[in-house]
Formats: C-alpha cells, structure tokens, sequence
C-alpha cells in the first residue's frame, strides 16, 4: 500500500476510535499478529491491546480523538493525537473522579497488507494523572 493509503487507514481507524456507539472497528485495523508497545510495561499481543482498550473506554466512555498531525514514509505512519473525555469508570487502579481530561498522545505504525502489524505508543500520562 502506498503512504496515502496507510494515511487513509488511520484517517478511518480514527472515526471507528471515536464511534462511541460500537468501537469495535478500531480492532480491525490491527492484524491479528499485531504488537502494540507502550500500553504497559511489555509489549501486548492482540488479546492485550484489546484488554488494554476495553478497560480504557470503561474508564473514560466518551474518549475521542483528534488527530493534530498524521505523516508517513514507506510501511510507517506516525500521529499526534489529542485526546479527551471524562473519567467516569476506574481505570489502571484510580477510581472514577467525573474530572474532564485532555491529553497528548503520538504513536508510531508499521503497516503490512493495509493493516497495522506494529505499534508503539507515547501517552501523557503525567498529564492525565494531574488531571
């Protein structure tokens, strides 16, 4: 796939994150052999990510995001996402504050036959912490 395409991937993988309604398509952007980095303290096999995310949007139901940049170059995509919503679950251990939360995040994607094989995470989380 081209760079355009992959750019385009991530465009729709965006709107399925933000499908509050059936946030499931975002799991079909992901092969099934995909590794996710960054969401813990090893990296996550599909079953972990969707774990990962599972816990994330019980925590924060409303949790979108905006995709501030979006470049590529070969097989990779890389965003810089701002993401917001309220706490209104626990999440990682922190029960819910009913606090609205606004942080940064950037993530790096390795693309193979138009799905996202290989991924790593960089999240403000010192920033959602304070908040």
């Amino acid at each position: 796939m081209s760079v355009a395409d992959n750019k385009e991937l991530l465009r729709k993988a965006a709107q399925a994150f933000n499908n509050l309604g059936d946030r499931s398509g975002w799991y079909d952007f992901h092969a099934e052999s995909v590794t996710a980095h960054g969401l813990g303290p090893a990296a996550l096999d599909k079953t972990g990510m969707t774990n990962f995310y599972t816990a994330l949007w019980a925590g924060f139901p409303d949790l979108t995001i905006n995709i501030d940049e979006l470049v590529g170059e070969g097989d990779d995509g890389v965003w810089r996402v701002t993401a917001s919503g309220t706490h209104h679950g626990p999440f990682q251990g922190v029960p819910a504050t009913g606090k609205s939360v606004t942080f940064g995040a950037h993530y790096t994607f390795r693309f193979q036959n138009g799905k996202i094989v290989e991924r790593w995470s960089t999240i403000d989380r010192l920033s959602l912490l304070v908040q």
